[in-house]
């Protein structure tokens, strides 16, 4: 997989942000604590939670030395990476495209490269902010977005009404009877595009997913178009950043089953995702639940995440076989919501665990959870 970092700034790290707001912002509400960080630190978190490797390509942000998307063949005088091989054929299974306003995709001969590794089977999924609206309009290139990504906007500001909503997978499309929830209220109203389905010249596209629970202009809309190329190449285009959805479970669900159901790519970790990605925004109800650590089994460290349905002491623990305590991961007070704790198999002590089967307990009140994770020597 090659993940492309085009997003030069810092957006919502919902999941671990904290001391939500619901009368802020005009009854939107917001964080009082927000956490914010790179989109792209959210893409591969995700990906190393379902266990795919991954190059990572900077165009925007610390990591740059081009300023400069990838072409399909290297430039190496120029320090740019290619998605090609030397005959023109894909070079990586899929390329993730995250990107945002003003920043998408926005060199013509990168375009045209696409259209190649498009055409020769390659697999594209493009997320971002105004992703859509750029290539129509700012660069003037609609027969990108029409041929090869499916999608047009009927206006620029073909936006969502609602900034907190979900979105559904449509019948027989690669996230059949899938849901998420989507947050844009922080750090500002972001609003997630409306796409329109285009007709490709030769090949094919469709709603893979369409917005449901905003306001009544938002409801059936399509939030992701999936393409077809007649010689087989894929692109998948969302109408949202990676952003808006507010876990990384939820995250690497979406991009799981992209991968594994849309472009036919192994996952290694997969996770159960089919009817169990909704993750409610603030304001929304809120579920007790202690999520499956990933990745179990683990050798180094694996994350342990879990949802509080309102603001209370939490104890976050784990046992071995015969139920004493070996570690101590939270124990205080947290607010309501989606939070999470990282294990490196280290005992309150500083020792390392051996090798073997134990439990992770979560408390809070009256509620509780366990989780069954294994630790590889």
């Amino acid at each position: 997989i090659l993940v492309v970092n085009d997003t030069p700034y810092r957006l919502l790290d919902f999941e671990n942000s904290s001391d939500y707001d619901a009368r802020a912002v005009g009854g939107r509400g917001t964080f009082r604590d927000p956490v914010f960080v790179p989109p792209v630190q959210l893409v591969t978190d995700a990906l190393t939670l379902a266990g795919l490797a991954f190059d990572v390509y900077d165009v925007a942000g610390p990591g740059t030395s081009a300023q400069a998307e990838p072409r399909g063949l290297p430039l190496p005088a120029a320090n740019v990476g290619g998605f090609l091989d030397a005959s023109g054929l894909p070079y990586y299974d899929a390329i993730v495209w995250e990107s945002a306003t003003q920043t998408s995709i926005d060199d013509g001969e990168v375009r045209t490269d696409l259209r190649t590794y498009l055409d020769a089977g390659g697999n594209l999924l493009v997320i971002g902010t105004d992703v859509v609206n750029s290539l129509q309009y700012l660069f003037a290139d609609p027969e990108f977005a029409h041929e090869y990504l499916g999608a047009e906007l009927t206006a620029p500001s073909d936006e969502t009404v609602a900034t907190q909503l979900a979105m559904v997978g449509s019948p027989g499309e690669v996230f059949d009877g899938d849901r998420y929830s989507l947050y844009g209220g922080c750090p500002a109203l972001l609003k997630m595009d409306r796409l329109t389905i285009t007709s490709p010249v030769g090949g094919l596209a469709s709603a893979a997913l369409t917005y449901t629970d905003g306001d009544g202009s938002d409801e059936g809309r399509v939030a992701g178009v999936r393409a077809v190329r007649p010689g087989g190449g894929q692109a998948v285009t969302c109408g949202f950043d990676v952003s808006a959805l507010p876990s990384r479970m939820a995250i690497r669900c979406l991009l799981q089953t992209v991968l594994e159901e849309g472009f036919g790519i192994q996952v290694p970790s997969p996770g159960a995702c089919s009817n169990g990605v909704d993750v409610p925004g603030p304001g929304l109800p809120l579920a007790f639940d202690l999520a499956r650590p990933e990745p179990t089994p683990f050798v180094d460290r694996t994350r342990i995440a879990f949802t509080l349905r309102e603001r209370g002491s939490v104890s976050l623990t784990v046992h071995d076989l015969l139920g004493r305590r070996v570690a101590t991961l939270a124990n205080g007070p947290f607010d309501r919501g989606a939070h999470a704790r990282t294990w490196d198999g280290r005992t309150d002590r500083g020792t390392r665990v051996a090798a073997g089967v134990y439990f992770v307990r979560l408390v809070s009140g009256e509620e509780q959870a366990t989780r069954k994770l294994v630790r590889l020597r």
